[in-house]
C-alpha cells in the first residue's frame, strides 16, 4: 500500500503538468487568433467604399 502512494502522486503531477502545458499552448493560440482577427478586421474596414461628399474636401 505504501508503494502505491508515490505512483499515484507521480501520475497526478504528470497529468497536472500536461494540463498546464496544454493551457499555456491554448493561451498562445488564442493570442495569435486575436492578432489575425484584428488584422483582418482592419483590412476589411480599409476596403469598404468611403462615402463621397463634395462638401467634405
Amino acid at each position: 500500500m505504501i508503494f502505491i502512494i508515490p505512483i499515484i502522486l507521480g501520475a497526478a503531477l504528470t497529468i497536472a503538468g500536461v494540463g498546464v502545458a496544454a493551457g499555456a499552448d491554448g493561451v498562445s493560440k488564442m493570442e495569435e487568433a486575436k492578432k489575425i482577427g484584428k488584422s483582418t478586421q482592419e483590412r476589411y474596414e480599409q476596403m469598404q467604399p468611403q462615402p463621397f461628399h463634395p462638401w467634405s474636401r
